[in-house]
């Protein structure tokens, strides 16, 4: 469980910045900014979905981690 509530704290922090960094009324996105928004979204969460194996007791390197977690958001299967 402290794996989970480490990487929970650090992810919550990110997501708590996110949020009050851009407090605003009115948004008003471009097609190109909406690409990099996406781009950026999956990477960040497979960034933030790679810390508990990282965490972990399985010695899982960070770039191993990271195709852990790409392999289990998009459902390849794919396992180092």
């Amino acid at each position: 469980w402290r794996v989970f509530a480490g990487a929970q704290i650090i992810t919550a922090f990110f997501g708590f910045a996110m949020l009050f960094s851009t407090q605003q009324k009115k948004f008003n996105l471009t097609l190109k900014e909406t690409y990099v928004m996406t781009c950026m979204a999956w990477f960040s969460l497979s960034l933030f979905a790679a810390l508990p194996f990282y965490f972990s007791s399985l010695n899982i390197s960070f770039a191993g981690s990271i195709f852990e977690s790409v392999s289990g958001i998009t459902t390849t299967g794919s396992t180092v």
